[in-house]
């Protein structure tokens, strides 16, 4: 290379240049053979984070393992659904295992387990923002507020609401009576018959209750011969004034039972229907929200 060097300075600068390049490329070319060039250290490589994603089915484990073993033992009778339902309010953050705990005891039947799990399903399907796990995470906020002492109404200021008071016999209560009474014959009525009357003393349903001592005619017996009343009166020929009637699950077959062995009182079956509300909520035992089971009945949630 050197040499090829020299030859082209020659022929482009003459004989002093060539030998002022032969100097410079030969104390070049000297020095690279002295030298030894030390490869570049490489530098260690960096340890790779690894992160450990568990599959799904590792998951659905895992959280199958935190459930008590009688549970465990039924999982395979149960819908989608109810599998889904017992492992979420089995696991963190809702940790609702006492529900299942005495399942373990070999006394524990099938039959007892499907009810708490259908009740439980009942009332998931009742609540209507994220169901029992929603209601759980609401209910821990609402106590902790309550816990501190919050008031909830602050900064709410109490009105009596504005509205019409009229006094029986005078002549306004008359006119205004005139003129609502034959929109009566348009009307449709409801009657909310969800609770005992336990409250009265007395131990059935409040429907049930007589008016008065002298006929005791009962409180529905009213109440319907009122609307067929109306009806005869303000109603157009044929048409039918209709009564709904909204029970509960301690209601409903008492109310129904009483209907029947009274004919309905007169009002035909297809003007009532009769609609059951929902399980509602389940009652808490403590501040963190624990479902609170009947201290006599290990199936049944209160």
């Amino acid at each position: 290379l050197a040499e090829k060097g020299v030859e082209v300075m020659q022929s482009i600068g003459g004989t002093e240049t060539a030998k002022i390049v032969e100097a410079v490329v030969g104390e070049s070319s000297t020095k690279e053979e002295s030298v030894d060039i030390a490869k570049p250290e490489e530098e260690p490589a960096e340890a790779e984070d690894f992160v450990v994603v568990e599959s799904k089915a590792e998951v659905e484990s895992d959280l199958v393992s935190n459930l008590p073993k009688g549970l465990q033992d039924i999982l395979p009778s149960l819908s989608d659904d109810q599998r889904n339902l017992v492992t979420t309010l089995c696991n963190a953050p809702y940790n609702q295992t006492h529900l299942f705990a005495s399942w373990d005891d070999a006394n524990a039947t099938k039959e007892c387990k499907m009810t708490l799990i259908a009740q439980l399903e009942e009332m998931d399907a009742t609540y209507p923002t994220g169901g029992l796990p929603g209601y759980i995470d609401n209910a821990r906020i609402l106590l902790e507020k309550s816990r501190r002492g919050e008031n909830p109404l602050e900064g709410w200021r109490p009105e009596v609401p504005r509205g019409e008071a009229f006094e029986v016999g005078t002549d306004r209560w008359a006119s205004v009576e005139k003129k609502g009474l034959p929109l009566l014959g348009k009307c449709g009525f409801v009657l909310v018959a969800g609770g005992l009357g336990e409250r009265l003393g007395y131990g059935d349903i409040k429907i049930g209750l007589p008016t008065e001592l002298v006929t005791e005619t009962k409180y529905i017996q009213y109440y319907i011969e009122t609307i067929l009343a109306y009806q005869s009166r303000y109603a157009a020929p044929g048409t039918k004034l209709p009564l709904c009637i909204m029970t509960s699950g301690d209601t409903n077959a008492k109310t129904v039972a009483l209907l029947k062995a009274n004919s309905n009182f007169g009002m035909d079956a297809d003007q009532i229907t009769i609609v059951q509300q929902g399980q509602g909520v389940p009652a808490l035992s403590d501040n963190n929200a624990t479902i609170a089971l009947d201290p006599d009945d290990p199936c049944k949630i209160l």
